[in-house]
């Protein structure tokens, strides 16, 4: 009896499967594609929101002590990522020095002046969409609802090829049975995945739309930290380095000429004294 209980439990299996096959292979596609985008969009937008929120708040501080902050503090409380201390070394690099001399006539580094915005560095593409694999994520939606219709279409062509016409009546009810059981399964399967593609699309453009304001602020504070523009004091540097060079060329001359008078005139008494020794 036991043998034939199992016997008879695996033949349904067997009739199970083959059956629903169609259904349990794209069920498990969708919810792989799923657990795909809550691993690698749900849980990384969580890490970067927390990051940007963290960043966010240091520059912030930084804000209140705009005088006396340096390169270092930035790049040691707010750039704490490599990614985020790679794009702070390119815009170092645009930074301009404002020096002074201070109380014992040296140049010093009084503040920092802005030469191109962080946004050019510090941008939606290179801290949300390459982190978060937006371009891949934003067509998976698409992709969920391709399976479901195509698991609608799979249910409906199975069900039509294992309908039997027939003079009984008992054959036709249990085909009719089996042709709509097919399609009302093909049907749910259809119905989740578009709900999961609903449900993915809703929560990557919430993200992606708290992503880019968090950038956008982010950016707004690390330019608020910089005077913006540095013409007027390469300008300045400018006609200062011109007056300086017209000084010295006007000291130059009057020394040249000083000079030549003074070797003219050495000259004038050697050749007036060689004449009269001459003469004598």
């Amino acid at each position: 009896n036991n043998q034939t209980i199992t016997r008879k439990m695996q033949e349904s299996l067997d009739t199970m499967l083959h059956a629903y096959f169609h259904i349990l292979l794209i069920g498990t596609i969708v919810v792989c594609l799923f657990l795909w985008f809550l691993y690698g969009f749900a849980y990384k937008n969580i890490k970067l929101k927390s990051l940007l929120t963290k960043a966010i708040k240091e520059l912030a501080a930084l804000q209140k002590d705009k005088g006396n902050i340096t390169l270092d503090d930035i790049m040691n409380r707010v750039m704490t990522t490599p990614k985020l201390q790679h794009l702070w070394s390119e815009f170092a690099d645009t930074l301009h020095p404002q020096t002074a001399p201070d109380e014992f006539g040296q140049e010093r580094v009084i503040r920092w002046r802005q030469t191109v915005p962080a946004g050019a560095y510090f941008n939606v593409e290179a801290l949300v969409a390459v982190e978060l694999r937006t371009e891949y994520f934003k067509h998976q939606p698409g992709i969920l609802t391709g399976l479901g219709i195509i698991g609608t279409f799979v249910g409906l062509l199975k069900g039509l090829m294992n309908f039997q016409i027939s003079s009984d009546p008992d054959k036709v009810r249990k085909s009719l049975d089996t042709l709509i059981h097919g399609v009302l399964e093909a049907f749910l399967v259809s119905a989740c995945a578009i709900l999961l593609a609903m449900v993915t699309t809703f929560l990557e453009k919430l993200a992606i739309s708290h992503r880019v304001q968090q950038v956008e602020e982010f950016c707004n504070l690390l330019d608020s930290l910089f005077d913006s523009g540095a013409g007027e004091e390469y300008l300045s540097r400018l006609v200062k380095a011109s007056e300086n060079s017209a000084t010295q060329a006007a000291q130059l001359k009057d020394a040249l000429i000083t000079d030549l008078k003074s070797l003219l005139e050495e000259m004038t008494r050697q050749q007036s004294e060689a004449i009269a020794a001459s003469f004598q």
